[in-house]
């Protein structure tokens, strides 16, 4: 089980601390008991299901493309169901997969790729859900945080 829970999270809290020493940079605020703001959007997202010893952010190989429900620094939340096969969220949900992602922000060429593991999921075979960030690059860490900033203002 540790190996597990080390999985989940050893990288991932270190990429959540870079963002929130970011955060603290830029001068934000805690909102409530998350760390960043979430704002409902319905944005195009890739997705598709990883190794969780894949590193490439490249680029999407054969994504499936769903749409969010909302987005904040930390992570997203999926408003089209993600089809999970048999076994498959049991893996997700232990951390021997993870999603890499392909976001496409408003205005922007070049969609944020970066990896997320499973935060929670709906019951059944095709889940609302939502997922963390797992150690996002930082520009697409700051383009997210402006695009969610951008939205609060209007």
């Amino acid at each position: 089980a540790s190996g597990v829970q080390s999985r989940q999270w050893g990288a991932g809290m270190s990429g959540l601390m870079r963002a929130a020493e970011a955060v603290g940079e830029m001068g934000l605020q805690d909102f409530g008991k998350r760390m960043f703001p979430r704002v409902a959007c319905s944005l195009p997202v890739g997705q598709e299901l990883v190794a969780w010893d894949d590193f490439d952010v490249r680029g999407m190989k054969k994504p499936d493309w769903l749409l969010s429900r909302d987005l904040c620094a930390a992570g997203l939340g999926l408003e089209t169901p993600l089809e999970l096969p048999d076994g498959l969220r049991q893996q997700l949900a232990e951390g021997l997969l993870k999603v890499r992602l392909a976001i496409r922000l408003p205005g922007e060429h070049e969609p944020v790729i970066t990896f997320a593991r499973l935060a929670w999921a709906d019951a059944g075979k095709a889940v609302r859900c939502g997922l963390n960030f797992i150690d996002i690059p930082e520009p697409g860490f700051r383009r997210i945080n402006q695009f969610v900033q951008s939205s609060l203002g209007r």
